[in-house]
């Protein structure tokens, strides 16, 4: 790995045989750019990256929604970005969906008697957790829920609509003849309640 992948690891507890273990890997921008987008494609990267590729329970390789073994990349961006946009930083293959992240190490911790299991945002801290003993996995940053259909640095969670960031409409009809049930309940509980005591609270004396 690059001396400059491995400095930004140890920063965040995570040693090089683990990093080693978890299979990180340093890529240049334009070999990033061809993991992303593939080789044909004329969409560059700021920087270079580290790729952190996504394992099940037992280090098998995890199976992206396109039929290609699942990967997200750490950008090193050191461009300016535009007002109001932030640098790019995490990136995943456009249709490989969205999935938990596995620690290395986190088997062993599980058989060996743990009685919980902690979630946290970020493969790199689940990592750190485990190193530091502590069961952890992850689930990737909101940059995970772009726009479908959009592409490179426009995938973006900025561009989601309101339709496309709704449940569906089965759980919003749910939610719905819930809401018209409990919420003339709660009103008519809290009109009730409010009759029933009004006028029998004296002030406090002391």
């Amino acid at each position: 790995m690059y001396q400059q992948h491995i400095d930004f690891l140890l920063a965040r507890g995570i040693p090089p045989d683990v990093a080693a273990a978890a299979g990180y890997e340093s890529l240049s921008a334009s070999a990033g750019a061809a993991e992303l987008y593939g080789s044909g494609s004329n969409i560059s990267l700021p920087g270079d990256a580290i790729r952190i590729p996504y394992r099940d329970l037992y280090g098998e390789p995890l199976i992206g929604d396109d039929g290609v073994p699942f990967a997200r990349l750490r950008i090193f961006d050191s461009s300016t970005p535009p007002p109001g946009e932030k640098p790019m930083r995490y990136r995943s293959r456009q249709g490989s969906g969205s999935h938990p992240y596995t620690p290395a190490g986190l088997l062993g911790m599980l058989l060996g008697g743990h009685p919980y299991l902690t979630v946290t945002e970020g493969e790199f801290k689940a990592q750190s957790a485990v190193v530091h003993r502590i069961p952890c996995m992850a689930i990737a940053g909101v940059t995970m829920w772009g726009a479908p259909g959009a592409t490179g640095p426009d995938r973006v969670v900025n561009r989601l609509t309101i339709r496309q960031a709704a449940s569906s409409s089965e759980s919003l009809r749910i939610f719905c003849v819930g809401a018209s049930v409990a919420l003339p309940v709660i009103v008519g509980y809290t009109v009730f309640i409010y009759r029933a005591l009004q006028g029998k609270a004296t002030p406090l004396e002391y």
